[in-house]
């Protein structure tokens, strides 16, 4: 199948080891689907990737299949969105599952024809969502609920000023998707003027 990735680590010049060619479809073991790729996301961590950066013990097994995120469809053509957290059986917040990874650290990533995932990351694309918006949500919304909730410690029903909130947990741009989850989630959060 047709896919992108990564031939090998190199830490100063990653796009060298961009590779555009033939690999093999993943195996699907039990439990796991293929899914049909139709769109997939370019994420900064594709350059980690390229760079054999990873904070996983083991080092990323090369090639490796770039993307975290994506969307496509099952054999029976159920449009699904690609979560790209996988990890232990882990019970609470799997962020903080001492084994999870993501696409492309592990496993094969998104930018390929086909991906296999766990049964539980293939998500029905709710109604009135695009694939091409779905593809983008996964590493950005969990980056922002990383921030919200883990760094900074936010609990439902307290109010925290907007930026202190963010600052507290990111010094990324994720406000975008950090709003939705905060204001869904229970704590009143909101920015003011001048806020630092």
């Amino acid at each position: 199948m047709f896919a992108v990735y990564a031939a090998g680590p190199n830490p100063d010049d990653p796009l060298a080891s961009l590779v555009e060619g033939e690999r093999p479809e993943a195996n699907v073991p039990e439990g796991w689907v293929r899914v049909r790729t139709s769109h997939a996301s370019l994420n900064r961590h594709d350059l980690f990737t390229l760079r054999g950066i990873t904070a996983q013990s083991d080092p990323i097994p090369f090639p490796m299949i770039l993307g975290n995120d994506g969307a496509g469809t099952l054999e029976d053509r159920t449009p699904l969105v690609i979560y790209p957290v996988m990890g232990s059986d882990w019970r609470d917040d799997e962020t903080l599952d001492p084994h999870w990874h993501i696409l492309s650290e592990r496993v094969s990533g998104t930018f390929a024809e086909y991906v296999a995932v766990p049964r539980r990351n293939a998500i029905p694309i709710p109604e009135g969502l695009s694939a091409l918006d779905a593809s983008v949500l996964g590493t950005a919304w969990l980056t922002a609920y990383r921030a919200l909730f883990t760094k900074s410690n936010l609990k439902p029903g307290e109010r925290r000023c907007w930026s202190k909130a963010l600052r507290a947990g990111c010094r990324q741009r994720s406000s975008n998707s950090a709003g939705p989850q905060a204001s869904r989630s229970g704590p009143r959060v909101g920015a003011r003027k001048g806020a630092s």
